[in-house]
């Protein structure tokens, strides 16, 4: 692997050469909440986010603290994309789609 993100020739989407992952090295993730299904980082809080179809639970990961119960909000109408708090964590807010209009 060349370390590169490879570009889409989509018209709606552009990818850079910036990479970026969250490594969990230690503990391992273990996740004991029912349903969950996928999880996102929110880097501006710290949080880590576990989506379940109708809530979303989230650890604070700096500085780690073990055996904290989540936080967690309800969420509705299906599938999310993206997820972020806003800094001050008073805002909640999601992508559930990505809209595309191709210029011709």
């Amino acid at each position: 692997m060349s370390g590169k993100a490879s570009a889409s020739n989509h018209p709606c989407f552009s990818v850079s050469d910036a990479l970026s992952h969250v490594y969990i090295q230690y503990p391992p993730l273990k996740c004991a909440l029912a349903g969950t299904g996928s999880f996102l980082y929110d880097d501006g809080n710290k949080l880590l986010l576990g989506l379940t179809s109708d809530r979303v639970f989230s650890w604070k990961t700096a500085p780690y603290i073990p055996h904290v119960a989540p936080s967690s909000d309800p969420l509705f109408d299906g599938p999310v994309l993206s997820i972020r708090y806003s800094l001050d964590l008073k805002l909640l807010a999601y992508s559930r789609r990505i809209y595309c209009s191709e210029v011709i």
